[in-house]
């Protein structure tokens, strides 16, 4: 599994992470959407890689605005978060 965090500025993502999340499992590469510690980013985890494309187009098409990618990489795995040895 990844994790990827989107950062929707000026929005309070976290008070739409019901909607946000339901609308991102669209995409069956998408396992859940997590809170993070600010208010406007969500944690993605994923299978594969990000599908940073397709899910800000879902997204905007749900009338949500689009992210983007925090600290500019799109991924990170869940294990290397958690100090873990492949």
């Amino acid at each position: 599994m990844n994790i990827t965090e989107l950062r929707f500025d000026g929005f309070d993502a976290r008070a739409e992470r019901g909607l946000i999340r339901w609308t991102l499992f669209e995409h069956h590469d998408v396992a859940d959407v997590q809170l993070a510690a600010q208010a406007d980013t969500l944690r993605v985890v994923h299978r594969g890689p990000a599908d940073l494309q397709g899910w800000t187009s879902t997204l905007v098409h749900a009338d949500l605005p689009a992210p983007r990618v925090v600290g500019g990489h799109a991924s990170s795995s869940v294990d290397a978060l958690h100090g873990a040895s492949a």
